[in-house]
């Protein structure tokens, strides 16, 4: 069963690590499409992957993976309801 947690864990941690990564690997590419400039190119990527993972650690000592995803893909339905 520990491993099988792990195994979730590991896969939440990346969601949250390939968030920046897309994004600033797209942003990447256009630079590098635009003016071939490979420093510039590279210096984006860098900073997404340092982004993804300062915000995958940040969220995961801060507030823990499982509860962060349950959070966000919780419905309010259920914690708006007024109880009977």
């Amino acid at each position: 069963m520990k491993s099988f947690e792990w195994f979730i864990r590991a896969l939440y941690w990346l969601q949250v690590f390939a968030a920046p990564v897309v994004l600033f690997g797209v942003i990447s590419l256009i630079v590098y499409s635009k003016t071939e400039n490979k420093i510039v190119a590279l210096i984006f990527l860098s900073v997404g992957l340092l982004g993804g993972i300062f915000l995958a650690e940040l969220i995961r000592r801060k507030y823990g993976l499982e509860k962060f995803f349950a959070n966000l893909f919780g419905s309010t339905e259920i914690k708006d309801r007024p109880r009977q």
